[in-house]
């Protein structure tokens, strides 16, 4: 731990490991709210979990990680913020330089509350599970942006994650492999909304998107004001601007130079 706080907030703590073996979880700040605590791993191979924010009983804010020519083995994941009973806001994950996680990424993670602006960046890096900028068990995902360059990612990739609502998330996906689907926004009920998705140099044999390719999707309610945008590419997938179950108006695909092998929808 960089700080611990057990009835209070953690804040503006550091953790920062070089050229190191560590085979416990490493969490930058834990308290009952975090924020602005930082994990900085650099040449190293982890056997545990990173957390920057872990707060139990309030919000994770501004949480950073950044993760260089590293490995976090063993089926573990890493998290921006991890809120069990609170909103996850702006916090960031960045790997680089071939690094590489077993499990999931999620820039902001909550049980209970809303997840709104959280970031990952994967460049040159691997990703064994899922990928999201986002993610609430009970709240709405706005504003949370993943990008993926020069990476592979074994399952699908989420911009943001919700329940009652996703709207305003983003996914860049170029010269890479997704093996599942890309979704801008994702919510199980209500509105998905202005989500984006942008998808370039995917040439479907070095680097191709392994399943369908949404701007923004809702299990249960309206999808509206979508887009996905796809450049110098070649996809066998099917893409849809945006699918709801009770509506879908507003959203779009556009096509630059690129080749679907499969069915394309603005609204579906």
């Amino acid at each position: 731990y960089g700080g611990y706080a057990l009835s209070g907030t953690a804040s503006d703590n550091t953790v920062k490991i070089d050229q190191s073996e560590v085979a416990v979880s490493v969490i930058g700040g834990y308290g009952a709210s975090a924020s602005g605590n930082e994990v900085y791993i650099t040449s190293s191979t982890l056997l545990g979990d990173v957390y920057a924010n872990y707060a139990t009983d309030g919000d994770a804010t501004d949480g950073t990680v950044i993760i260089d020519n590293s490995s976090i083995t063993g089926e573990m994941s890493v998290w921006g913020g991890y809120a069990l009973n609170g909103n996850v806001t702006g916090n960031s994950i960045t790997f680089t330089n071939g690094s590489s996680v077993d499990y999931a990424v999620f820039g902001g993670y909550t049980r209970s509350g809303d997840a709104t602006g959280n970031t990952v960046t994967m460049r040159d890096s691997s990703a064994g599970s899922y990928v999201a900028g986002g993610y609430t068990d009970a709240g709405t995902a706005s504003d949370n942006v993943v990008s993926v360059s020069g990476s592979t990612v074994d399952e699908s990739v989420y911009g943001g994650v919700g329940t009652t609502g996703a709207s305003g998330n983003t996914v860049t996906v170029t010269t890479s492999n997704v093996n599942d689907s890309v979704y801008g926004g994702y919510t199980s009920s209500g509105e998905a909304s202005g989500n984006s998705v942008y998808i370039s140099d995917i040439d479907g044999t070095t680097y191709s998107i392994g399943e369908d390719v949404y701007g923004g999707y809702t299990e249960s309610g309206t999808a509206s004001n979508n887009t996905v945008s796809i450049t110098d590419s070649t996809l066998s997938v099917t893409v849809y601007g945006g699918e709801g179950t009770t509506g879908a108006t507003g959203n779009e695909v556009t096509l630059d130079n690129s080749t679907i092998a499969s069915s394309v929808y603005g609204s579906y």
